[in-house]
């Protein structure tokens, strides 16, 4: 009964320190570098994709807690790139060089991060991060350059993008400090989801650098 009325105490005082303290919305972008893990099945690791680059844009929410610590959902639309590595396919009479198929994804992105901020001085401060984004793929398809050359029958499907799951969870970690009226940061997404479905295994990491501007 006790550790229950100090677990209620802890809450309401979070609660009240939150109710007071004002947050703050903010606008991110941020530059991904988008790199695609192997293909798993059983002891067998294949490279089948080439890092590649993408961009989101959207907005954040920042909540002090208390104490320097702070939670800061949002919302944004990415877009998302990335090759296939040294891609053979085999024609009716001749093999046909697809080096240059990309990967293409859009969707929408939900990051939840817990963060803490730490303020040197009047000048220098140093936030950090981490947190799950959940993400939902609403466009995938593989393209490339000189589709014609499949012939008449070509399907962006071939190459089994379209089997790719929509959903996925990932789990970031970031630092970032202010820049004048902008905090910039770096941070890295590991993929927690197996997005093919059946006997392979495949995860999507990412690295971004972003830039926020709080209003």
């Amino acid at each position: 009964m006790k550790k229950l009325i100090a677990s209620a105490g802890i809450f309401l005082t979070l609660f009240n320190v939150t109710a007071a303290e004002k947050g703050n919305w903010g606008v991110r972008a941020a530059f991904d570098l988008d790199i695609p893990g192997k293909f798993n099945a059983g002891d067998t690791h294949v490279d089948m994709y080439k890092p590649g680059y993408g961009f989101s844009i959207g907005g954040v929410y920042y909540q002090p807690i208390a104490s320097g610590f702070y939670f800061e959902p949002g919302l944004n639309f990415f877009y998302d790139t990335y090759s296939f590595k040294d891609l053979l396919i085999m024609g009716s009479s001749y093999p046909i060089s697809t080096e240059d198929v990309s990967v293409r994804k859009a969707g929408f992105r939900l990051p939840l991060h817990f963060g803490y901020d730490i303020s040197f001085n009047d000048t220098w401060r140093l936030a950090i991060y981490t947190g799950a984004e959940l993400s939902y793929t609403i466009s995938k398809g593989a393209h490339a350059k000189h589709p014609e050359n499949f012939g008449d029958d070509y399907d962006s499907d071939i190459f089994g993008i379209n089997d790719h799951r929509n959903f996925d969870c990932a789990w970031k970690v970031g630092v970032a400090i202010p820049v004048s009226y902008v905090w910039v940061g770096i941070d890295a997404a590991i993929g927690l989801t197996d997005l093919m479905p059946g006997n392979i295994s495949f995860h999507e990491n990412r690295v971004s650098v972003t830039a926020t501007y709080y209003f």
